[in-house]
């Protein structure tokens, strides 16, 4: 047969019927689990059993499980070894087994590759870094691949390739350590050991900007200036400055500054200074790093500046009452507003001068600008206060007006402008007169003194008006004076008084106008030395003369007998107004010529010698000096001698002799004192003399009285005989407290101590005796018509005051004198302090003591005291006692005195009332001595009302309760008040009633309850320990 020819053929062939063989599906090729799925499809709902074999071994059955009515099956068999399994199954139906199906083939590998080999890396840049390495020796390279982590963290994997492989890793820092791990994964994923290498990058130029400041914040400070504040920005390197743009009013933005990044910088802040007012300012700031990296800029933030603002404008000036100011005073402009601006004041006035300062016939208008200066602070820092002093220039007449122009100095369109108008203008300027004084060389020292102790004076009549200069102690040469105030006027007149108020140069008719100086001057020539004159009075005494004090003098002008002057000698016999014995004060110099004058004199009434008369003399005054001296002369005088006694023939020592004489148309009176023998020596003046004598010895109706005549020339004796004499006895007073030493003690200068000491003084010689209260004898006893040697009875009676009575006797002397001590001596004392069971004080609280004498049968009360203070003290005389504390009222009233006379009877009812009391026994008190029994521990009682009656009326009554309490425990007090309906209003006017709040409680909020019978409530006020309810 040829190519392509056809041939036919027949054979025999035959089909067997039954159930289908599964047919699984290939799970993997490769694995290293343990446990791999099989799943496939068959005849629904046929038992399907699994099998393997490993590495074609014996078939060993996996895994029986049934296909679902989908004809499908699932299965999970374990691989237990490494090898190639063959997997078959088996579909059993209707008890057919089918065909064994097609095998599936999986390799089980657990044995992980080599690590890859000759791991390598480099950094061709400063932000790559490249790696190399070889595959593991003996794989199959197609399953191979490869995973990387760069710092233990995964950056790549499922790489693949040949023998030699390499990665590229992006994006890096520079200058900056990596460490890198590469693994081998095989077509079962096993995983080999790491490959590791670390690998720095390289430094170079850095291209990434730092990141857009971010919260930024523009605030406004008082000064104008904005403080800009934000956060850092972050950068791939380091961020090293920001760079900070504005724009104004919606203008471009320009760059204002920059801040560079220093270390230690807490914030970030820039400062914009010297802003414009009213205007809108907008700021956006970049970040900037070393490589000149700019970032993106930030949110815009605006400001707007306040308007331009003042908040004080004030001129102050020293205005006289007539509101006129000086030349040369400041006009002190003061200005508070916004700081670091610029003040100006533009200024109207009027002047005598031009501006160029060249003189004027009438005032003309002038203006000036005045720049006010900030006051800056220590740092340099402006305070918003601008101040500026402007001096009113000579020829000024007024000030007409001032107006404030406050600005921000800044270019247009943005100059800002507040003009204000001073309202305090216009002020006008006084006058002013400059007088000159010329000294001349030959000028005499008077009229020099007399210049530099006086003064010029400017005065108008008409307006009841003046200034005055003082000429001062420095005159030479030319001395000029500004005598500035003067108000405008044509009267003026000008006077140079000297240090005496006397006007020694005049000018008439001057003119004053406003804000004009007008010159005068005079010289020292033209003013004339007046005439003085000194006197002096002088005794013509056998030692020579001597000054007479106290001589009046008058200068009379002979012409119209005017008194030109009038004063009295001094200590030194000179005339003049002052007492200090100065010749040069003269008693005239006030007139320039005074001829023909009269110098009268006469005898002051403090004269206590008397002297002739003397005639009047005449003089005439010249200018100069003029001395004249009067010299006076005496009276004679004799003396009076004599002698004083007393009763029994004793001298009358230290007795006043009194003598009084009427000298021409004058009493004089002179004194004298006995000596120690009783003798007297007085000089008086020839004439009748009358003679008296005091003394405290003497009683009020025996004092001496008589008469005598002094003969002249001759020794004069007058003896005088004292009928009836008062004796003194001194008396020293001290207390001793008991427990205490004596010391001095003045019994009148306590009336309720003296009121309980009276004193007695009795006559020994007759018995009698005599009762004294302190203010009479005070620290001593005057006794009356005494005796010598005469014995007396001093007795102090202390007993009600708590102490022993106590005697003494003393003896007059034979001068009629004694001295008594006497010392009061306290009682025994017996003192006790008393607090409750708590040891607490129990404000307002009574406690009652009784004591009972345990000396007397049947033991006597002898007090009983009740007291509301902690402590007490208490008088008693010697002896043993025992006492009894109890809180509450005493019981020892009324009818119960027989009750609780004895001790006994007192504890039985204390019981029978069951009150808790605290007993004290058997107790010794000594005279002037303190028993202190200490601290008495009382309880107080159970509840209990106590009652009591106002007056007559037993109907009436107040009760209270009184209470036992522990720590932290609430008690209750309660108090009731009762009045009958006849009971008669007017017996109280306002009745209160107290409630004590003891120590140591503490008042409930809202706990106070009142209740009243006619419904209504009265008011109440709560204090520190009590209640008071009204």
């Amino acid at each position: 047969m040829g190519p392509f020819s056809l041939k036919e053929a027949q054979t025999s062939f035959y089909v067997t019927g039954g159930l289908g063989a599964p047919v699984l599906e290939q799970p993997v090729s490769i694995t290293n689990e343990q446990i791999v799925t099989i799943s496939g499809s068959a005849s629904p709902g046929a038992d399907i059993i699994i099998y393997y074999k490993l590495n074609d071994g014996a078939k060993t059955q996996a895994a029986n499980v049934k296909a679902t009515q989908a004809g499908t099956f699932k299965a999970e068999i374990g691989l237990s070894a490494e090898g190639e399994y063959k997997i078959t199954a088996v579909a059993i139906a209707d008890d057919i087994t089918s065909m064994e199906s097609v095998p599936v083939t999986i390799t089980v590998d657990r044995t992980p590759p080599a690590s890859p080999g000759n791991l390598k890396g480099e950094s061709p840049d400063a932000s790559t870094i490249k790696l190399s390495w070889e595959a593991p020796e003996g794989e199959d390279l197609g399953s191979i691949t490869y995973e990387i982590k760069r710092d233990g963290s995964v950056i790549s994997e499922g790489i693949s390739g040949g023998i030699s492989l390499t990665y590229t890793d992006e994006g890096l820092s520079e200058d900056t350590e990596y460490s890198y791990q590469v693994f081998a994964i095989d077509g079962a994923g096993n995983i080999s050991e790491q490959a590791e290498t670390t690998v720095k990058t390289i430094k170079g130029p850095d291209r990434i900007p730092p990141e857009a400041p971010k919260n930024v914040q523009a605030t406004l400070d008082d000064e104008l200036n904005v403080i800009i504040t934000w956060d850092a920005s972050m950068d791939n390197v380091a961020t090293t400055g920001y760079i900070i743009y504005r724009s104004i009013d919606g203008s471009d933005f320009d760059e204002v500054g920059r801040v560079l990044v220093s270390e230690g910088l807490d914030d970030l802040k820039f400062e914009d200074k010297n802003l414009y007012n009213s205007i809108t300012y907008r700021y956006i700031i970049k970040a900037f790093d070393d490589n000149n990296n700019i970032s993106e800029p930030s949110i815009p933030v605006e400001i707007i500046t306040p308007s331009l603002a003042i908040s004080s404008l004030r001129c102050d000036v020293a205005k006289d009452k007539y509101g006129y100011i000086n030349t040369g005073s400041e006009l002190l402009f003061t200005v508070h507003g916004d700081k670091n601006r610029f003040a100006y004041i533009d200024l109207v006035y009027e002047c005598w001068n031009d501006e160029n300062g060249n003189p004027m016939d009438d005032p003309v208008e002038l203006a000036a600008t005045l720049k006010i200066e900030e006051i800056r602070d220590s740092s340099g820092k402006g305070t918003g206060e601008y101040r500026y002093a402007y001096t009113i220039v000579p020829g000024t007449t007024a000030i007409k007006s001032a107006k404030l122009r406050f600005t921000n100095d800044a270019p247009l369109p943005y100059t800002r402008t507040i003009s204000v108008d001073i309202v305090s203008l216009p002020v006008n300027v006084s006058g002013t007169l400059e007088f000159s004084i010329a000294v001349d060389p030959q000028t005499t020292d008077y009229v020099l003194n007399m210049l530099k102790g006086g003064r010029i004076s400017v005065w108008s009549d008409t307006m009841s008006f003046g200034k005055t200069a003082n000429i001062g102690e420095d005159l030479s040469g030319t001395k000029t004076f500004a005598i500035q105030g003067l108000l405008p006027g044509n009267d003026y007149k000008l006077n140079i008084y000297n240090s005496l108020g006397e006007s020694i140069y005049s000018i008439d008719q001057i003119e004053l106008q406003k804000g004009k100086i007008n010159k005068n001057q005079c010289s020292t020539t033209e003013i004339k030395e007046p005439a003085r004159l000194f006197v002096r009075v002088v005794e013509d005494a056998d030692e020579g003369q001597k000054p007479v004090e106290g001589v009046r003098v008058s200068v009379i002008n002979a012409s119209d007998n005017s008194i030109k002057a009038s004063y009295l000698s001094n200590k030194n016999g000179w005339v003049c107004y002052y007492n200090d014995g100065r010749r040069e004060a003269a008693i005239i110099d006030k007139e320039n010529v005074l001829n023909n004058i009269i110098l009268q004199v006469s005898f002051g009434s403090n004269i206590n010698e008397y002297y002739l008369g003397v005639p009047p003399v005449r003089l005439t005054l010249q200018p100069g000096e003029t001395e004249k001296t009067i010299i006076l002369k005496k009276m004679k005088s004799s003396t009076l001698k004599g002698t004083v006694t007393l009763p029994g023939d004793l001298p009358g020592k230290n007795i006043q002799i009194i003598a009084n004489q009427f000298i021409r148309g004058k009493y004089l009176t002179k004194t004298t004192e006995t000596d120690e023998e009783g003798r007297y020596s007085i000089e008086l003046y020839p004439g009748s003399v009358d003679i008296s004598t005091s003394s405290w010895r003497l009683p009020s109706n025996q004092s001496y009285y008589g008469n005598t005549t002094i003969e002249d020339g001759k020794e004069n004796i007058f003896d005088i005989k004292i009928q009836m004499v008062n004796g003194y006895i001194e008396l020293d007073t001290y207390v001793q407290m008991a427990g205490e030493d004596k010391k001095t003690f003045d019994m009148s200068s306590s009336w309720r101590i003296g009121a309980h000491i009276p004193l007695t003084v009795t006559r020994k010689k007759s018995g009698y005796s005599n009762y004294l209260s302190p203010g009479e004898w005070e620290s001593g006893i005057t006794i009356y018509n005494a005796d010598p040697y005469e014995t007396f009875a001093i007795s102090l009676d202390g007993s009600q005051a708590g102490m022993r009575a106590v005697t003494t006797e003393v003896t007059l002397d034979d001068d009629y004198y004694a001295h008594a001590e006497i010392v009061l001596k306290e009682e025994g004392k017996l003192k006790v302090s008393v607090k409750d069971h708590d040891g607490n004080s129990q404000t307002g609280s009574l406690r009652t003591m009784y004591v009972y004498d345990m000396n007397i049968p049947g033991t006597k009360l002898v007090e009983d005291y009740d007291f509301k203070t902690d402590a007490t003290e208490l008088h008693l005389p010697e002896g043993k006692y025992t006492a009894i504390f109890h809180w509450g009222y005493k019981y020892s009233h009324g009818t119960m005195k027989a009750i609780v006379g004895t001790l006994q009877g007192l504890e039985n009812f204390l019981s029978l009332k069951n009150v808790e009391y605290v007993k004290m026994e058997n107790f010794d008190i000594t005279f002037n001595k303190i028993t202190d029994l200490g601290l008495i521990i009382t309880p107080i009682g159970q509840d209990s009302d106590e009652k009591g009656a106002f007056g007559k009326h037993t109907d009436t009554w107040l009760k209270s309760n009184k209470s036992k309490a522990s720590p932290g425990s609430i008690i209750t007090y309660s108090a009731s008040f009762h009045l009958p309906e006849d009971f008669d209003q007017s017996e109280i006017i306002e009745p209160v009633m107290k409630l004590d709040i003891a120590n140591g409680t503490t008042l409930l909020p809202q706990s106070i309850q009142i209740r009243t019978d006619n419904n209504f409530i009265p008011s109440y006020e709560i204090e520190n320990d009590y209640i008071d309810i009204n």
